[in-house]
């Protein structure tokens, strides 16, 4: 096919995909591919469209076939780099970004590319000098002010994170996640300069549903610190109820929960027939949002021998491409393969490495055949507690069930259901640590932990609060300070607010 016939196809895909034909132009791709062999230009359209569709692993084998074909290509390396991103394997994604910037050093979308696999791999000092470099060299953005600020406040440096949000602001770009992002970083108690213009943003309805919940959470945190609890629960809710996808997710999600049960019955465990590793690398820590799992993760990744890695998508990439039933073993071996050199790449050197997803809670069944022989902690909290704190710190639309109080408290009591059923059909041992019982008796509970995992006892992990690492969660400012138990009761300040919460939880 001649030049000329090759951009006309290009043109026709282009023009399916405006439309939003995306089968179709996906089946032109195709169909060019079948006939005229291995085109790095078709196939990046391809993978484009797939991923466009959510079908990223299909779309990784077409970036991949297209950069063999033209090796030396920035794009075709940007491509593949943000694929790997999207099926959360931040590993892959980064030597193809260095690679690219190795080209291309002044591109500015590589060097954000770069620095969110920084992040996901939870280097977020290299990240910050690759982004304050970039600045020194005339790369300079309110983009990239914005990604400093974020990367200053999980780094453990809110006073810097408030500096530059401010930088933003006085430019000008008082965006959402500028203003959401300032009060996070500082005592909105005592009133501060920017207040009215949060204030005066979270009353305005023309805003994106995305922005809406960002600047009600913002004015809910001032109210809150204020003392104005009333003013305060009205922001959280009117957040919590944009920021999720409403009833009819929430039931669904509660459906899902209820299924396992119903599926991964005793003789269906102890039926699989899948052996895929003995490593005990792996420390799985889960439980409900808010329940104390970033603190344990802290406490754990305190030791010189264990890693936090925080948050890894892997196994919810992995469920859903399983849809509910066992691997086979041998993509049970390859997966399990997989994951261990994801966690190499945290920390080649660490015995334990801690992935703390704590919605692994549902996947439990998934992780106990690929790792029997890990580490399984559950983390436990007052029922009430926890859901106030999930309600007050929106978690974005993959928690649907927190849209509305009596959802959330449906959705607890079905986490519970499952967790029992858990403890009842798994062959594995699982750690219970109750938040309550970690912040009266610090020292007692995190000897247990630590026994537990089966490494030797460091009294770094009694000071969780030095251990400097980045934390992407809502508990950033939490952990890093000493152990205390100022949680234990915060939810009661909103406690006339609470009854359709408390009708949904029922009897513990």
């Amino acid at each position: 096919m001649t030049t000329s016939a090759k951009a006309e196809t290009l043109r026709q895909i282009g023009w399916l995909e405006h439309n939003g034909n995306l089968a179709e132009a996906r089946s032109v791709c195709s169909d060019y591919l079948k006939k005229r062999g291995n085109d790095p230009d078709i196939r990046t359209a391809l993978g484009r469209l797939l991923m466009m569709s959510g079908r990223f692993f299909d779309a990784l084998q077409h970036f991949t076939k297209a950069l063999s074909r033209v090796p030396d290509s920035p794009e075709f390396m940007v491509n593949l780099a943000v694929a790997w991103m999207q099926v959360h394997r931040p590993d892959y994604a980064l030597p193809l970004a260095l690679k690219a910037r190795g080209i291309e050093p002044r591109n500015a979308s590589i060097v954000k590319l770069q620095i969110e696999a920084l992040i996901g791999l939870g280097r977020a000092d290299e990240a910050i000098s690759v982004l304050e470099t970039a600045a020194g060299n005339g790369l300079d953005s309110p983009e990239f002010t914005a990604d400093l600020a974020r990367l200053y406040y999980m780094n453990g440096d809110p006073a810097e994170a408030a500096r530059a949000y401010r930088r933003l602001i006085a430019a000008g770009y008082a965006s959402a996640n500028a203003l959401l992002g300032l009060v996070q970083s500082i005592d909105p108690g005592d009133g501060f300069a920017e207040d009215a213009i949060v204030l005066q943003a979270a009353e305005r309805r023309n805003n994106s549903v995305d922005d809406q919940s960002k600047l009600n959470l913002a004015a809910a945190m001032i109210h809150d610190a204020r003392g104005d609890f009333e003013k305060a629960f009205a922001h959280y809710s009117f957040a919590a109820a944009v920021d999720r996808k409403g009833y009819q997710a929430a039931r669904a999600m509660r459906r899902q929960l209820r299924r396992l049960t119903q599926r991964f019955t005793a003789e269906k465990i102890a039926g699989n027939p899948v052996s895929a590793s003995r490593s005990d690398k792996p420390v799985f820590v889960f439980g409900m949002p808010r329940s104390g799992t970033t603190l344990v993760e802290q406490i754990l990744a305190s030791h010189p021998m264990i890693h936090g890695a925080d948050e890894l998508m892997f196994f919810q990439t992995l469920d859903q491409s399983l849809d509910g039933e066992y691997p086979r073993e041998r993509e049970a071996k390859s997966a399990a393969k997989e994951y261990l050199a994801l966690l190499r790449a945290f920390s080649p050197e660490a015995r334990h490495v801690v992935d703390k997803m704590p919605d692994n809670f549902s996947r439990l069944w998934l992780l106990a055949a690929l790792f029997p022989n890990a580490k399984f902690i559950h983390c436990k909290r007052d029922p009430v507690a926890t859901c106030v704190s999930i309600f007050t710190n929106p978690l974005g639309a993959r928690h649907a069930y927190a849209s509305s109080l009596g959802e959330l408290g449906k959705y607890y009591r079905t986490y519970r259901e499952l967790m029992e059923h858990w403890k009842d059909v798994l062959p594995i041992s699982i750690h219970e640590v109750a938040y309550e019982d970690l912040v009266e008796a610090p020292e007692t509970e995190i000897h247990r932990l630590i026994d537990y995992v089966g490494v030797p006892w460091d009294d770094a992990c009694l000071t969780p609060e030095r251990t400097r690492r980045a934390v992407q969660t809502p508990s950033r400012r939490q952990v890093s300070k000493p152990i205390n138990r100022s949680a234990l009761e915060r939810w009661k300040r909103f406690d006339p607010y609470l009854g359709p919460l408390k009708d949904a939880l029922g009897d513990p």
